[in-house]
């Protein structure tokens, strides 16, 4: 188990809308025999500035019910089905399921459980993987404030490459005048991309964000096709991106490094980095 900590649990968004009675019972009967600090901590996964709970309901609802408001947790991104759990927590916003009490009045008995939960989290988990490319959506952003909220999500916390807060914000404010696509996942910001003119055959790629667990999908070849397009529009060839170099302090880099030359592109100049000027940045190219 990943190293735990501690959160509120009303800031605990859930990835249910239904509990069982039968569930709370065993709850019951396990905190008869353990106190309300003895217990295995919940499952969590960061999305952005939210964080979700991947599991254990009964027991996040049980210890609110006994006065508990503080919860350990632990990081359950390499045992949890990121997709399906992006799917499932949009489903409880759309039904006003903001924390774990709003579902005090969604507790069913076994039968109703299995059916109403039980089975369709197992038909959606199929669905949620054929149809994840076509559930994509993008959307051009011009609202500056919009922008930055979120990049500011999706790049939380803050990538390590950027030295310190006031480069962040000031790379972020670059964008106001750039080409902005985000894309949404089952209506959640999952991505962006922020594009600037670059010479007269080139667009560069100036700043870009795409959830971690989602590296290895197809989502970011998705994002990159549209760029590809996208400068294709306008007459340019090429497209370049300026990385941060890879350091062994610096794995935040070495991801981002990995990400794009797996889709095409090729180192092909070092220059002097804009997030912090002592260090140089690599210069990928993609045609």
């Amino acid at each position: 188990m990943e190293k735990t900590f501690f959160v509120d649990i009303e800031n605990l968004s859930p990835t249910q809308f239904f509990m069982s009675k039968e569930k709370l019972e065993e709850a019951h009967v396990f905190f008869e025999n353990h106190t309300l600090e003895d217990y295995p901590p919940l499952p969590v996964v960061k999305f952005g500035l939210k964080t979700l709970l991947t599991g254990s309901h009964h027991y996040a609802y049980y210890l609110v019910q006994k006065g508990k408001h503080i919860a350990e947790v632990y990081d359950a991104i390499d045992e949890c089905d990121f997709l399906l759990n992006i799917k499932n927590y949009s489903e409880c916003q759309k039904r006003n399921i903001k924390n774990i009490i709003d579902l005090e009045s969604r507790i069913l008995d076994h039968d109703a459980y299995q059916v109403k939960w039980v089975e369709y989290l197992q038909e959606n988990r199929e669905k949620v993987i054929a149809n994840t490319l076509k559930s994509l959506k993008k959307q051009q952003i011009t609202d500056n404030y919009q922008k930055i909220a979120i990049i500011k999500d999706i790049l939380n916390p803050m990538p390590s490459y950027f030295i310190n807060e006031s480069i962040f914000d000031e790379h972020i404010q670059q964008t106001a005048d750039q080409y902005f696509l985000s894309f949404k996942l089952f209506n959640q910001y999952v991505a962006f991309v922020s594009c600037k003119m670059r010479y007269d055959d080139t667009v560069e790629v100036h700043l870009s964000g795409i959830y971690k667990p989602l590296y290895n999908t197809d989502i970011f070849k998705k994002i990159l096709n549209v760029v590809k397009r996208y400068a294709k529009s306008l007459g340019r060839q090429y497209i370049v991106v300026r990385l941060p170099a890879v350091t062994t302090a610096n794995s935040d880099a070495s991801c981002l490094h990995t990400l794009y030359k797996t889709h095409g592109f090729a180192h092909i100049a070092n220059l002097q980095s804009s997030w912090d000027e002592r260090r140089m940045c690599m210069l990928l190219i993609a045609h």
